[in-house]
């Protein structure tokens, strides 16, 4: 057999075989041409015929009939999926909330405010059982007779009076951290993050059920009116706020300073997942799946009616 070049299609003269590689057909990479067996395009070497760019950008595979197909040399490729319209400003966060809108502005307001009630119910919460700690003093026995995560050795060495003003101070830091948490994803979420907003419309939603259990609930028996009365109205305006704070921010004419995706953009995206979609399922159904053993499915099932 004769080692020489041969003309393609294309006209150009093919690149001799390399010795060994006689009765290899061409097999080409789909990310810059290359050629099995031959050094690479960028060192050199020959290129795939009807390659369209021979390093790969773009990654266009031309077929013989001129057209493209994006992605893949095979143009029996079922095409990729379109991807969704990207949430969130393209320019990273606001610098300040001078330019936010007005609603976004008084969202933030609310939203500060509940920070505010939160602090403050703490600190109510705080005091009552300063005053009174039966209540927590009976939750904290009930918790060391379970055994519920307390050592051996802290029951033994610190006194029960310890415990209760421990777990009373270790609660209030605890919802003071959480509100000024809050109060810190409110600032981001005025200034346009995506993940602070949703955190914070679902903290809402919690607290404004929360103020809804609170107004059908009692206290506790031990616990003064006067704390009782506080606490109730502390929780029941921190939800009313929440919620108000949560309808300012979705007000229309927010979107593009949360960079939402407009309606128009919602619905072009729609169309073309759409239309992708009915092309890969004609692309899937123009194809047989086979079996393990190599006989097409179809066949199988009319030996198995037949039989």
């Amino acid at each position: 057999m004769s080692n020489s070049s041969s003309p393609t299609p294309s006209g150009q003269p093919r690149p001799p075989r390399p010795r060994g590689q006689q009765g290899r057909q061409w097999e080409a990479s789909p990310d810059n041409g290359h050629i099995p067996g031959y050094p690479k395009p960028e060192d050199g070497g020959p290129v795939a015929p009807g390659w369209n760019n021979p390093q790969g950008r773009d990654n266009q595979w031309q077929s013989g009939n001129g057209s493209k197909n994006q992605g893949s040399p095979n143009p029996g490729t079922p095409p990729e999926l379109p991807k969704p319209p990207k949430v969130g400003r393209p320019d990273g966060l606001a610098p300040s909330l001078k330019g936010a809108p007005e609603n976004v502005r008084l969202g933030v307001r609310a939203w500060l405010a509940v920070s505010g009630l939160q602090i403050l119910y703490a600190l109510v919460q705080f005091a009552a059982n300063l005053s009174d700690d039966r209540d927590l003093r009976r939750t904290v026995t009930k918790t060391i007779e379970e055994g519920a995560g307390v050592p051996d050795e802290v029951t033994e060495n610190v006194s029960i009076d310890t415990l209760v003003l421990g777990t009373n101070a270790l609660t209030t830091a605890w919802l003071i951290i959480a509100a000024l948490i809050c109060a810190w994803l409110t600032l981001r979420a005025g200034r346009g993050a995506v993940y602070s907003r949703m955190f914070l419309n679902v903290g809402s939603v919690y607290l404004m059920l929360t103020a809804v259990l609170m107004s059908l609930s009692s206290g506790p028996s031990t616990m003064a009116v006067g704390f009782v009365l506080a606490l109730g109205v502390l929780s029941i305006l921190a939800g009313v706020t929440a919620g108000v704070g949560m309808w300012f921010m979705s007000r229309p004419g927010n979107e593009e300073w949360f960079g939402i995706p407009s309606r128009e953009e919602v619905e072009r995206y729609a169309e073309e997942y759409e239309k992708t979609r009915r092309e890969r399922d004609k692309h899937k159904g123009g194809k047989k799946s086979r079996l393990p053993w190599g006989k097409p499915q179809d066949e199988n099932a009319d030996s198995e009616d037949k039989a």
